[in-house]
């Protein structure tokens, strides 16, 4: 899986840069789904699973560049189309049994799963401001009663001190502010251009209501 796989995205985000290339019967497999399904996918991995029950069956990974071909090929957020899932399948066995190396692969029982590159670089943005900006954009409000920002991965929370300041801030347009600053920095490490107002999350919380609902616990919030 992507999120969270430095290496991994650091691979496709080459391929998206146009600074790597795929070859063989991967290459072949991601043009021919691009062509099949109006899609771009910008990276193939095939590996081996190497934990748990299903330990060394293999699996095929097709990284999605953009949220609307993810979506294209999905039923949900998990789950690729099945009668996609099937056609890609039988199509990469066809193309490893014509291909000049068919032994490299193993095209039995294989594992087919899929990400999306756009949500994973819309995340490292939205980490990078975090780490860098959030501090400096607490200190810029201190009449806001900021008590921290947080997120993960696209998300992003704004916390106060009290419930109540959540409506007093949106009532005098400091949220509205807070909130276009957050956007502005972290649209600066957007590397490809995919976050816009529509997909940018952000919300308002309080510190009142972690201590209240979480024991005070941000692992309890985000879990």
């Amino acid at each position: 899986m992507l999120f969270g796989d430095k290496k991994l995205y650091a691979r496709a985000r080459q391929a998206k840069l146009g600074k790597s290339d795929l070859s063989g019967p991967l290459e072949d497999l991601r043009l021919w789904v691009n062509s099949q399904y109006s899609i771009n996918v910008i990276y193939v991995v095939y590996d081996f699973i190497d934990i748990g029950p299903h330990k060394d069956r293999p699996r095929l990974n097709l990284i999605i560049e953009t949220t609307q071909d993810y979506e294209q090929v999905h039923k949900d957020i998990f789950t690729l189309k099945p009668n996609i899932k099937g056609s890609i399948l039988n199509k990469f066995s066809r193309i490893v049994a014509e291909s000049d190396s068919p032994s490299n692969y193993n095209t039995e029982n294989v594992h087919l799963i899929s990400d999306n590159f756009s949500q994973e670089a819309m995340g490292r943005a939205a980490e990078q401001f975090l780490l860098k900006e959030s501090r400096g954009v607490i200190k810029s409000y201190p009449e806001a009663n900021i008590w921290d920002i947080s997120g993960l991965s696209t998300q992003i929370v704004v916390f106060y001190q009290k419930e109540k300041e959540i409506t007093q801030c949106q009532k005098n347009g400091r949220s509205a502010a807070i909130y276009q600053r957050c956007y502005e920095a972290v649209k600066g490490y957007d590397e490809f251009d995919y976050i816009c107002p529509e997909n940018f999350t952000l919300k308002f919380d309080s510190k009142e209501n972690v201590d209240k609902n979480y024991n005070g616990s941000m692992f309890y919030y985000w879990r």
